[in-house]
Order: structure tokens, then sequence, then C-alpha cells
């Protein structure tokens, strides 16, 4: 006795396209999403710049539009995560709309920090529309920063 099995590609592509976003979030952390599938529509992610000011980690996030209240952190081990809502403005029915791409909805991004930090001297800054975020080096981490000689031959 023997059993059918039906080739489907469609299901293979599926488990496939699940697999590749696994491996990417795995070793490059969470990828930004535009596009949200199910309605259609952009959705807002800030872009981030991660770098090292003196003693410190910075991390900027570009939050146009964005009160304070509209934002939150969490520093978990070695990751910064920010959180918030970008509101839709109520629709219009008058309105018809020939072009729409301003973004909406709530997100979240993290990343990854490079070196540990005191968690308990952090600061937030929303200013022009960029929430900066400083994050002072624990002293083990300055230690682990050497400079090496260069010597000629």
């Amino acid at each position: 006795m023997f059993s059918l099995i039906r080739h489907n590609p469609y299901r293979e592509m599926a488990n496939f396209e699940r697999e590749a976003d696994r491996l990417f979030n795995r070793f490059l952390g969470r990828m930004p999403r535009w596009w949200d599938e199910e309605s259609q529509a952009t959705v807002f992610e800030p872009s981030f710049n991660v770098f090292e000011d003196g003693d410190n980690v910075v991390v900027e996030a570009e939050v146009p539009g964005l009160k304070k209240d509209d934002l939150k952190l969490q520093l978990s081990d070695d990751r910064l995560t920010l959180r918030g809502e970008v509101r839709q403005e109520s629709e219009k029915k008058e309105r018809n709309y020939h072009l729409k791409e301003m973004r909406y909805g709530s997100f979240e991004r993290s990343v990854r920090l490079p070196y540990d930090v005191v968690a308990d001297k952090a600061q937030a800054e929303l200013k022009d529309g960029v929430l900066r975020v400083t994050l002072p080096k624990s002293d083990q981490a300055k230690q682990k920063v050497r400079q090496i000689q260069v010597k000629a031959a």
C-alpha cells in the first residue's frame, strides 16, 4: 500500500520565506518592515544611528511628529527597545486622495548595543523629531578598548 502526497510549491515557498526571515532576524536583528500586509498600508518605523561619543554609546532615532508621551524606551541586557505609535489623522470622507504616503501605526524597534552600559545613568532627549539616547559605557567596557602600537620594521 502507498500514500499519495500532493506537491504544493506555494507551501514550500512560504516555508522557505519563513525560514529565511527567521535566519535574518536571528543573525541581523529585526529587519525593518515597511509594508503591513493586513491593511496594505505603509507602516512607520524609525531609522537609527548608533555611535560612540567619548565614554558614551549614543542611539539616535528619527521620530518626526511624535511627542515624548508617544514613546517608550526599555533597556534589557544588550538591547535598547523603542516602542511607539504614529496615529493616523481621522480620514475624512470628502477627501479624494491622489497620493497617500504618510506612514502610521504602532512600531517596535530594537538595537543591539556594542558595549555594556550603565542603565541607571541613561538619558533620553526628544528634540526636532530626533530622539537621542545617551548611555554611559560601563567601567568594564571602557577597559576593553585598548590601543595597539604599530611598529615599523
